[in-house]
C-alpha cells in the first residue's frame, strides 16, 4: 500500500482542503461524488466491469427507452 507521500499532488492537495477549509456541506457534496467514481472504477477493473460500464453508457446515450436498447 502507497505512503500518503507516495499519491499524486492533486490528491494531496483534495485531502489538506478538507482537512483545513472544507464546509460540512461541502464535505458530504465530495463524499457522494468520490463514492459514486470509486465504485464505478472498481467495477471497470474487476472482470467484466468495463463491458457493464459500456452497456450503461450506451443506454444512458440511446434515445431509446432502456428496455429497447438490451
Amino acid at each position: 500500500m502507497k505512503t500518503f507521500d507516495d499519491f499524486p499532488r492533486a490528491f494531496k492537495k483534495t485531502v489538506r482542503y478538507i482537512k483545513q477549509e472544507a464546509t460540512i456541506e461541502q464535505i458530504v457534496a465530495m463524499e457522494s461524488v468520490f463514492t459514486g467514481m470509486i465504485s464505478r472504477r472498481m467495477e471497470q477493473l474487476s472482470g467484466n466491469g468495463g463491458a457493464r460500464a459500456r452497456a450503461r453508457k450506451k443506454r444512458e446515450h440511446s434515445p431509446l427507452p432502456s428496455s429497447a436498447v438490451e
